[in-house]
This record gives C-alpha cells, sequence and structure tokens, in this order.
C-alpha cells in the first residue's frame, strides 16, 4: 500500500469510526440504547439535550456515509465546543480534569472533517472511473464496491443481517451479483475434489473441537459445560432440529459473512501484502469474537476468537471458503453431539484431569 493510499484509508476509517461512535451516543439519547440516560430518564426532543441527540445520531450517519460532510462537521464541531465550555469546562480547567478530552477531539476531528470533507470515496482501483461504461448497472456495480455513500450503505445492511442469521450471507451474495464481484473474490472456488474437500473439512472439523474443548479451553479456565446449550442434552426433537440451523446458520453463514465477505471488503481497503492480511485475519476474529460473547459469555468468545484466527488464516492462504464451510459445519455438529450425549465433561478432561 502505498502513502497515498495509505493516507485514503486512514481517514476513510476515521470517519466511518467517528460516524459510528455518533450514532451510539445519539441512539443512547433517542432510542435508550445501551441502557439509556441515567436513571432511565426521558429526553424531551425540543430540549438541549435531546436536539444534540438527533444532531449526533443523523449527523453520525452523514458522516458515516460520506454525505454533506463539510456542514454538518462544522455543525458537530461547534457543537462539540459548547458542550465542552457548558458542561466540562466548569468542573476544571484542564479536560483531563474535567473528563472533556472526548469531547475537545471530537471536537477538532470534526473541524478536521469540515476542511477536507468526506475524501476520496476509494472506488474499487480495479475499475478506473474513466472506464467504467455509462450504462446504469455499471455504475451501479461501482458503487458497491466502492467505499462511497452506497457501499458504506451495503455493508451496513449486510452487516445487520447477522440479527437474522444467515440473511448476511444471503445479502453478501445479492451484493456479489450487483457488484459483479468475482465469486473467487469471496472464496466461492469450485473444490479440486468434492469427496476429498469433504473428507478432510469434516475430519478437521471434528479433530479442531476436541482439541478445543480437551486442551485448550481448559488451559483459559473455561468452565466444561456450556451453559447457553446445555438445554439440548438429551433433547432428541430440539437437538435434531437445531442440526440443519448449525450447518446453515454457521457453515454457510458465518464463512461467507466474515471469512468471504469481509475479506474482500478490507482486501480492497488494506491491499494484499502479509502485513494487510494479518490485519484483516485479526480484524475478523474480533469480530467474530466479539459477537459470540453475548449469546455465549467470555468462554464462547475466546473459543470463537481462536476458531477465528485459525479459519481466517486457512482462508487468507487458500482464498477457499468450501472447506472452512464444512470445517465450520463439523466443528458445531461435533459440539451438538458432546452436549447431546452429555460428554463436555468427559472430553473436557480427557487431557487434565
Amino acid at each position: 500500500m502505498n502513502m497515498s493510499r495509505a493516507v485514503q484509508v486512514t481517514y476513510f476509517l476515521l470517519r466511518v469510526v467517528a460516524g459510528f461512535l455518533f450514532i451510539q451516543t445519539g441512539g443512547v439519547i433517542l432510542f435508550g440504547w445501551f441502557g439509556g440516560m441515567p436513571g432511565g430518564a426521558k429526553v424531551p426532543l425540543i430540549s438541549q439535550t435531546g436536539i444534540g441527540g438527533i444532531l449526533e445520531f443523523f449527523g453520525g450517519i452523514l458522516i458515516m456515509l460520506g454525505l454533506f460532510t463539510r456542514p454538518v462537521a462544522f455543525i458537530l464541531s461547534g457543537m462539540m465546543a459548547v458542550a465542552y465550555w457548558q458542561f466540562h469546562f466548569p468542573s476544571g480547567h484542564w479536560p483531563v480534569q474535567n473528563q472533556g478530552m472526548p469531547a475537545v477531539l471530537f471536537c477538532f476531528i470534526f473541524l478536521y472533517m469540515a476542511a477536507r470533507g468526506a475524501g476520496s470515496q476509494m472506488n474499487d482501483a480495479a475499475v478506473p472511473p474513466d472506464s467504467i461504461p455509462e450504462s446504469s448497472d455499471a455504475v451501479l456495480a461501482a458503487r458497491l464496491r466502492g467505499f462511497g455513500p452506497l457501499g458504506i450503505l451495503a455493508m451496513l445492511v449486510i452487516t445487520a443481517g447477522q440479527i437474522a442469521g444467515p440473511l448476511s450471507a444471503l445479502l453478501v451474495l445479492i451484493w456479489a451479483k450487483l457488484s459483479r464481484t468475482p465469486w473467487r473474490d469471496i472464496g466461492y472456488l469450485s473444490p479440486r475434489s468434492w469427496p476429498r474437500t469433504l473428507a478432510i473439512g469434516i475430519a478437521f472439523g471434528i479433530a479442531f473441537k476436541f482439541l478445543m474443548k480437551a486442551l485448550v479451553m481448559p488451559l483459559l479456565g473455561a468452565a466444561p459445560m456450556n451453559q447457553a446449550y446445555h438445554y439440548l442434552a438429551g433433547n432428541t426433537i430440539v437437538a435434531a432440529l437445531f442440526a440443519p440451523e448449525l450447518i446453515i446458520k454457521a457453515g454457510f453463514g458465518e464463512e461467507t459473512f466474515f471469512r468471504g465477505y469481509w475479506f474482500e471488503r478490507l482486501g480492497k481497503l488494506f491491499g494484499q501484502s502479509l502485513g494487510a492480511k494479518v490485519a484483516t485475519v485479526l480484524l475478523t476474529s474480533v469480530l467474530f469474537g466479539s459477537l459470540h460473547y453475548f449469546e455465549q459469555g467470555l468462554a464462547g468468545a475466546e473459543q470463537a476468537l481462536i476458531t477465528g484466527l485459525t479459519f481466517g488464516t486457512i482462508f487468507a492462504i487458500t482464498g477457499r471458503i468450501w472447506i472452512l464451510m464444512i470445517a465450520h459445519a463439523a466443528f458445531d455438529l461435533a459440539a451438538l453431539a458432546m452436549i447431546y450425549w452429555d460428554l463436555e465433561t468427559r472430553v473436557a478432561h480427557l487431557v487434565f484431569k
């Protein structure tokens, strides 16, 4: 990645993250996200705090999408200046004393954005703007591949699909079709041998699960039983219904989204150097692990992080996703079998009694 590209990428990330953080703070005020305001207080929209929440939420969306960046950033910069002098400065002259550091930082970050604007939209480098045919389909495809408003909106919609299991993976396939992204770019390459791929994927997935359960997780201090899914023990009907969900949601859904889609997106941002691939593996693994925390706690997040690092490394090297889909499904089905036959504690104590 050359210096000019690095500047574009880092500014793009600064703009998206700053906007995303402001969406969250606005959501706390307007919609009660993350526990809402202190004491559960309801904020009137026609009040200084309510107007601030509106500016933060909708201004954050516009900043994140790169729309009307200069005027919106100028307004948000002024709002942060007012917040600092009105709410923080009376508690002390220095930001370190009055807890005003975030307000000061955001004030100057948005002031910089007001001067610079949205920055480069970083359309797909493989399709120079002057070579794009004037057809509406080609223009749409280029914008979906890029990191302008439409490209970012596509990323947000696809990511939101995680709420509904494999929906995000289906959206990835639709995005790939509409954006004319080659299937190989998201790992959809036909295996050289389907029987061999199936055999290796199943064997690796099962062996990897046993390794995690018997050796790695005990070393991390995890409890022998996964309490989040222990209700499946001996429950034949529910376990039988749960098995296809694991294959579709974990094997197809999570691998397409976390490995296929995000490796393609981050690869466009960071490039294909060794350092860029390492960063992509780390970022996607942290995201993968963090999403498991809410349902399975710390142990589930740790296991997902290690799994993400392993699968991500394999994908970064091979660029092929089918074997990972099979391995991921086999991994989760092996976990289901341990829970159903109540073998978790025995497997967890195979090495460490």
